[in-house]
């Protein structure tokens, strides 16, 4: 069974790998996309069809089909020759004819390939043909022709051992002659039994070559096993170390967290400190509240003493002009007087005695 196949450089396919799994498998895709392609490809590595270079992609570069069944690995390729590769055989110059081994490799027939508009398979044949092919497939055809051909044979011997049977030899003699015949072919009867064990041997190829696929897969995965290998060993200082680093790097994590928690414990310090001094500024502000409270207070009180400052110093100038008139006009100053305590209160603004008795 066909498990992959892939195509470089084939028509429209640059480098296209299919995987198919068990049981019928669909492509689809839109036209022109390579679907017919593949089958163009099955068919170039299975019968060697086409045989020019109508395959090849037009970019140029090496052309090659690569086919993986369930026991071996087929490989076709074309660039300046062309060549199969089976295993680690390769075969160049085979002319038209696929050689024997990669047939027996994919063991494909033209009835295995089918395209979009063939015609359903023997549904559209004639009986006849129906027949034939079915007789072809069981080797009936094999038989028939072997039959005959025995049949045949026993007529021109009962023709022959009846036309020279004579006085002189009778027909015994030629009876005899078929038995001793007949006695020399038992002596390769073990033609029988070779032929089973050629058809076992067959079978014993296809299993070796099949263990050869095996043995060429494995080898290369030791292969690939000891450069791995070759690679870890090389690296082994290095994985020792990776405990340790791991650890290392976990510290440093770590570390980090901290640094960051020191970071914040410091921002924390800060703050209290200026809270601290915050605290310490609003105390000695509370300590001076007090005396501040009383000079707010005297200050109030010095604007009053100055506002009636300010007053007393109007009524003085007021005074003063008013005394000037007076004496320019010769009035009497204590009649005058005595009509400024009545009318400015208890305290004379002109001589600034205290005056008794407010009513008089």
């Amino acid at each position: 069974m066909i498990t992959s196949i892939s195509l470089q450089n084939f028509q429209s396919h640059k480098d296209s790998i299919l995987e198919f799994s068990d049981g019928v498998n669909v492509i689809l895709g839109a036209s022109d996309s390579g679907k017919t392609t593949i089958l163009r490809a099955l068919r170039w590595v299975a019968f060697h069809k086409p045989s020019g270079d109508e395959m090849r992609s037009h970019w140029g570069g090496k052309t090659q089909v690569e086919i993986v069944t369930d026991d071996a690995i087929v490989v076709k390729s074309k660039d300046k020759e062309q060549e199969y590769i089976l295993g680690d055989t390769h075969f160049k110059a085979f002319g038209t004819e696929v050689p024997q081994e990669i047939k027996d490799a994919l063991n494909l027939d033209s009835i295995n390939v089918q395209s979009q508009l063939d015609a359903p398979f023997l549904l559209s044949e004639t009986p006849g043909f129906v027949a034939s092919h079915f007789n072809k497939i069981a080797h009936l055809g094999v038989i028939d022709t072997a039959t005959s051909n025995i049949n045949s044979e026993i007529s021109s011997l009962n023709s022959t051992i009846g036309k020279e049977a004579t006085k002189d030899r009778p027909a015994s003699g030629l009876i005899k002659q078929i038995a001793d015949a007949e006695s020399d072919i038992l002596k390769f009867s073990y033609l029988e039994k070779f032929q089973s064990e050629v058809e076992v041997l067959e079978e014993q190829e296809k299993q070796l070559i099949k263990l050869k696929t095996s043995k060429d897969k494995l080898e290369t995965i030791i292969n690939a096993y000891q450069v791995n290998g070759e690679t870890i060993l090389e690296y082994k200082e290095l994985l020792e170390l990776e405990k340790p680093v791991n650890e290392i790097l976990e510290l440093i994590e770590l570390r980090a967290k901290k640094d960051i928690e020191v970071v914040k414990l410091d921002r924390l310090i800060v703050q209290i400190i200026e809270i601290q001094s915050n605290i310490e500024k609003q105390n000695a502000l509370l300590v001076i509240e007090t005396p501040v409270n009383d000079l707010l207070k005297l200050y109030k009180e010095k604007e009053m003493v100055v506002n009636e400052q300010k007053q007393l110093f109007k009524a003085i100038t007021n005074l003063n002009s008013i005394d000037r008139q007076l004496k320019g006009s010769k009035l009497n100053y204590e009649s005058l007087h005595s009509r400024f305590e009545k009318n400015l209160g208890s305290v004379c603004i002109l001589c600034g005695q205290k005056i008794k008795n407010l009513e008089n």
